[in-house]
């Protein structure tokens, strides 16, 4: 009789343990899809606007239509998801309907660009290493106030965090120029190193960009410990200049 109490205080207790990690699995597993189920719809809801960043990062052109797509989709995914990725990809969208939708006067709706800031802002309090939205920033902050030192410090940024696509290369200059009053030297130093090391893949853009005199001589004077680079330069800029005579 002993024994078989004894077993059968064992198989409670056996029965007890067992009932305790399934209600602990369940627990957890009900957590889990709990934990699972925002993500999944804002991939849902980020869908439809996927296939249009997908062609601008290509290169591709896209419409207006598309962008407000993308801008629409991203609202709605933030709004399960906190992913700064999608937040990024709303601030691109805000400011690519901004200057799609510019006035005659080629002034920008001051409301858009607010929320192009805030999203961009946003992605980057939780992504500080995006160096495209940090890009973005600097580029919507000059739009909105002109070369200030908000301005300036998210260029700086932008060249810290990382590389820029070939394509980008003019673009990123350009506006590098524009902000050169309002850079530090070590800013200067990594513009004028951004500048070489892009020459041998994009000389065709850093020609372009030297368009009045000012940046003409900050550019000699990036290119002048490079006497070779230096002189395809100048040769680049002579042939432009011939193609513009009449």
């Amino acid at each position: 009789a002993g024994r078989t109490i004894v077993a059968e205080k064992a198989a409670a207790h056996i029965s007890r343990r067992k009932w305790a990690t399934v209600v602990v699995a369940l627990a957890s597993a009900a957590g889990l899809l709990y934990l699972s189920i925002p993500r999944t719809v804002a991939a849902f809801f980020a869908l439809p606007g996927d296939s249009v960043f997908e062609r601008v990062q290509r290169g591709e052109a896209v419409s207006l239509e598309d962008v407000r797509t993308l801008a629409t989709s991203r609202q709605r995914a933030v709004l399960w998801a906190d992913w700064p990725s999608e937040w990024s990809d709303l601030g691109y969208a805000e400011h690519e309907i901004a200057y799609r939708e510019r006035g005659p006067d080629g002034r920008l709706d001051p409301k858009l660009l607010d929320r192009a800031v805030a999203a961009t802002e946003h992605a980057l309090a939780h992504a500080p290493l995006e160096s495209e939205a940090w890009g973005r920033l600097a580029l919507l902050r000059y739009v909105m106030a002109g070369p200030t030192d908000a301005a300036a410090k998210a260029f700086g940024m932008a060249l810290l965090t990382g590389p820029v696509r070939p394509k980008q290369v003019g673009y990123r200059l350009d506006l590098a120029f524009r902000l050169w009053p309002r850079l530090s030297p070590d800013d200067r130093d990594l513009v004028a190193r951004y500048a070489r090391i892009s020459w041998r893949y994009a000389y065709a853009q850093i020609v372009d960009t030297a368009n009045t005199p000012a940046r003409l001589g900050i550019i000699r004077a990036i290119y002048a410990p490079d006497p070779s680079t230096l002189a395809s330069f100048e040769e680049l800029l002579a042939r432009r200049e011939k193609a513009r005579k009449p």
